[in-house]
């Protein structure tokens, strides 16, 4: 289940090399607002995964090859709206 606040923000979530689908429930417009990031705040390069939006609200952040703890221990799905 995606956690989220009034900042557009789903996780922490803990890649573990097996899961590639990263849920969220804040609304996004455009799969390119969209985004994650490590838990240092650090972007993850967008070319590592994909985005499918709901009909409504929310989508999944999918990743075509699962993360690997050791590369990213803490991950978040946050709004990057356009300006």
């Amino acid at each position: 289940m995606p956690v989220s606040n009034e900042n557009s923000i789903a996780g922490p979530y803990y890649p573990n090399g097996a899961t590639t689908s990263f849920a969220f429930d804040f609304k996004a417009v455009l799969a390119s607002e969209v985004g994650a990031v490590d838990g240092d705040g650090n972007a993850i390069s967008p070319s590592l995964f994909s985005v499918a939006l709901d009909d409504d609200e929310g989508g999944t952040l999918n990743f075509a090859i699962p993360p690997q703890a050791v590369d990213i221990p803490m991950l978040y799905v946050v709004s990057i709206p356009s300006l």
